[in-house]
């Protein structure tokens, strides 16, 4: 039926959604993605109307909230170009004014939230603290926000190394005295499973070494994609279950 394979592009082009679709015979196989969701479904022709709409309006899982992630501020290790890790090192006086920015974007772009999680790391307790002074939002600290423990690694420089960007890809590795990315991505995943269950929305106040396993949970994605990625200090990700 040309007329309704018309009909089905026209609403497939509209956001937030992108398809892959492949017609056989009576069949219309449909992958669709959006807000984080990735599903498919055969439909047949007969029931386009009625499947199609209502997978439109309501995608498997729901519409179950979000959360927002903020990078700390600037550390004076971050000046110095260092690999922090679990090393607990202060905010730059930039580093307080990126936190006290994003405070005021979060604001401005008419966000709300119920609660700030933060890791109990110095730069990210007090980033946290200047933007919960900014929004009113209370806050607590998560140990499973803590960034990543990366052993021998912690302090040296660069931290773009060749060497660290492929040690950043052996997720078994505990780099000596450090920790796993399979043990850190078990922390994050679990709370992240928490706050999914949760009515309320959070905003996670952390690292850039632990947004990469936030994004992971959301989306799919290489290794060498996963050790690439990066956030900016007092950058603002919103993250949709």
């Amino acid at each position: 039926d040309a007329s309704l394979i018309n009909a089905l592009w026209y609403w497939l082009k509209k956001p937030p959604y992108d398809i892959i679709t492949k017609i056989e015979s009576t069949d219309i196989c449909l992958q669709i993605s959006g807000q984080g969701q990735k599903f498919r479904r055969n439909f047949f022709i007969r029931d386009f109307h009625e499947k199609f709409f209502y997978e439109r309006q309501y995608p498997r899982g729901g519409n179950m909230g979000h959360v927002y992630f903020i990078r700390h501020g600037e550390s004076s290790w971050n000046v110095e170009d260092r690999i922090c890790g679990a090393t607990d090192v202060p905010l730059t006086e930039k580093g307080h004014e990126q936190a006290v920015l994003a405070g005021e974007k979060f604001l401005k772009l008419g966000y709300s939230a119920d609660e700030i999680l933060c890791s109990p790391l110095m730069r990210a307790a007090d980033t946290a603290r200047h933007i919960s002074d900014i929004t009113g939002i209370p806050v607590r600290s998560d140990l499973r926000l803590i960034e990543q423990n990366f052993g021998i690694w912690e302090g040296t420089s660069p931290r773009n190394s060749p060497g660290f960007f492929a040690a950043k890809q052996c997720f078994i590795n505990s780099f000596g005295t450090g920790e796993s990315m399979f043990r850190v991505a078990q922390r994050v995943y679990n709370l992240l499973d928490e706050l999914k269950e949760d009515k309320k929305t959070y905003i996670l106040v952390a690292h850039n070494g632990i947004v990469r396993f936030v994004k992971s949970y959301f989306s799919d994605m290489t290794n060498e994609e996963f050790a690439a990625g990066k956030i900016g200090n007092g950058e603002i990700i919103r993250f949709d279950f």
